[in-house]
């Protein structure tokens, strides 16, 4: 809100001092602010993802289906789209060639604190090519 106030007032300043290339500019940034919203996923809750960090509290594995049956939605999102859907990343990894993958743990694991005796947990990974859009989205069961 406080920047788009803001941008308000600049664009003001700019109508009244008359400098079109200035005009042009703000409208280019309004632009392209409008299209790195978040993703709307039917029956994804955002608020007990972003809550569950880590998996710990089993309530992103209940959402297993409904990333299973949107991962193709995600697809060509730019990696602020994902971060303001589902937050910061568990876990980040990089990869060969400016790749990197986005890793949300579902189920508990050894970061909540309880000793489950399990390696691996199940995972939901979305993998970004060099230019920062999702390439592939992955559901690992374990």
């Amino acid at each position: 809100m406080v920047l788009l106030a803001k941008m308000k007032r600049i664009l003001c300043s700019t109508i009244i001092s008359g400098s079109r290339k200035t005009i042009g500019n703000i409208v280019v940034v309004l632009i392209l602010a409008g299209c790195t919203s978040k993703i709307d996923i039917e029956g994804f809750d955002q608020e007990n993802w972003k809550r569950d960090r880590f998996g710990c509290e089993g309530l992103r594995y209940n959402m297993k289906g409904v990333l299973s049956i949107s991962s193709n939605q995600l697809l060509g999102s730019s990696q602020h789209q994902i971060l303001q859907t589902f937050g910061s990343p568990d876990q980040r990894e990089l990869y060969e060639k400016n790749q990197q993958f986005f890793i949300y743990l579902l189920e508990p694991g050894p970061k909540c604190g309880a000793d489950s005796g399990r390696v691996s947990v199940s995972s939901f990974q979305i993998r970004f090519n060099a230019i920062g859009q999702v390439s592939e989205v992955v559901l690992k069961e374990f």
